[in-house]
């Protein structure tokens, strides 16, 4: 081609390529969703993209549970895939085929306040579509395949810029939640991951007594973690605590089939039904959670705020569940035009039973099981409710 041109044309097109090969986006706020020229790390980010402004309640640097990625969720305002409102760009990786800067995440807005849709590139940058559930302010839950036979990944993402804060810039010291736990070893009781991530204080109110908790151990994969009552100045308390504390016998949930009867023991808007226990029940409506989730009961246990983290009994007193999520109703009526109608899900005990494989000190007295003799959710509440436990959780 370079011989079909006069000497000046030629000087034109050789000036034309080095132009067009070495060009660099502009310095803008919001970049399209192509690699950045320069490595992007969090502080740069922060400078360019979300510091100094109002963010929306996506927007802030979020880090993968397993630690494998790190990005910052910006508004994309480029002409590039218009339909997606925010993009997700690598500000750390451990993956060696990632850079800083390119994009690992493409989000849209819904009808529903806290849902997003959007692609996710996989560690070989293959596309899925995928739903983004904003859980809490600094919490993001999604879906991803993994193995076979359609199985699905749970994948968690943390907040760790806006420090402090809420995505709309104000305080969040003090902002709380709330959720239910119990006892399973001395000293330790199961609740939900999502209750605790991110908390800058953790209250236990164990039987009219107000005591400090500390995370011990998490599973963001299985929506589960252990805390610990933290050390006390009132050692007459602790004392007393630990002389009457039960733990909840754990049962087999590979025993358990559809139909079968279910209860959850917990503290469900505690704030406005009131403070003390609360008992539900419902079936066993399906041995697999969303998307088939081998590790899920989906149930009709009635589910309320506060409900996160109450144990799920069988008919005999043994715990075989964890109540951890409900389907999303208004995201359900935004995508699909339907309003479902008590859909929730526990995760089961097997993967409580592992945790607990980790945790030194032994067991606790279980609490005492029914011998066979299936209890009424009045039973249940008489002798169970003395291990339940309601947490507050600080941000």
């Amino acid at each position: 081609m370079e011989m079909c041109l006069g000497k000046s044309a030629r000087h034109l097109w050789i000036i034309t390529c080095i132009l067009v090969a070495c060009a660099v986006p502009p310095r803008v706020h919001h970049p399209g969703p192509a690699p950045v020229a320069e490595a992007l790390d969090r502080s740069k980010a922060i400078d360019l993209y979300l510091g100094g402004r109002t963010l929306a309640p996506i927007e802030g640097i979020w880090v993968w549970d397993n630690n494998q990625y790190e990005v910052a969720i910006v508004r994309n305002t480029s002409e590039t895939n218009p339909e997606y409102q925010y993009l997700g760009l690598v500000t750390d990786t451990q993956q060696s085929n990632w850079r800083r800067g390119e994009v690992k995440l493409l989000l849209k807005e819904t009808a529903s306040p806290g849902v997003l849709t959007g692609t996710y590139l996989m560690g070989n940058k293959s596309r899925h579509g995928t739903t983004f559930f904003l859980t809490n302010p600094n919490l993001i839950e999604l879906s991803l395949p993994s193995g076979f036979y359609g199985s699905q990944e749970r994948l968690f993402l943390i907040r760790i810029f806006p420090k402090g804060q809420t995505p709309e810039g104000t305080t969040a010291r003090g902002e709380g939640s709330a959720g239910t736990g119990f006892f399973v070893a001395p000293e330790v009781l199961a609740t939900n991951f999502h209750i605790v991530a991110d908390a800058t204080r953790i209250t236990l109110r164990i039987r009219g007594t107000e005591v400090k908790g500390e995370v011990l151990l998490q599973d963001p994969q299985n929506d589960l973690a252990l805390i610990k009552l933290a050390s006390s100045a009132d050692l007459l308390v602790t004392a007393t605590l630990k002389a009457s504390t039960l733990c909840l016998p754990l049962g087999d949930p590979d025993k358990v089939k559809a139909g079968d009867r279910v209860y959850a023991l917990g503290f469900p808007l505690s704030g406005v039904l009131g403070s003390s226990i609360s008992v539900s029940e419902g079936l066993v409506n399906n041995t697999v959670g969303l998307q088939d989730d081998p590790r899920m009961f989906q149930v009709s246990v009635p589910i309320q705020p506060g409900s996160s983290g109450s144990p799920l009994f069988d008919p005999n007193g043994e715990v075989v569940g964890i109540i951890t999520s409900t389907l999303n109703n208004k995201f359900l009526f935004a995508t699909q035009g339907v309003v479902p109608q008590n859909v929730n899900f526990a995760i089961k005990t097997s993967y409580l039973r592992s945790m607990l494989a980790l945790v030194p000190g032994g067991t606790c007295p279980a609490s005492e099981r029914s011998a066979g003799v299936a209890l009424t959710p009045r039973d249940l509440q008489e002798r169970f409710s003395g291990a339940v436990v309601r947490v507050e959780v600080a941000r």
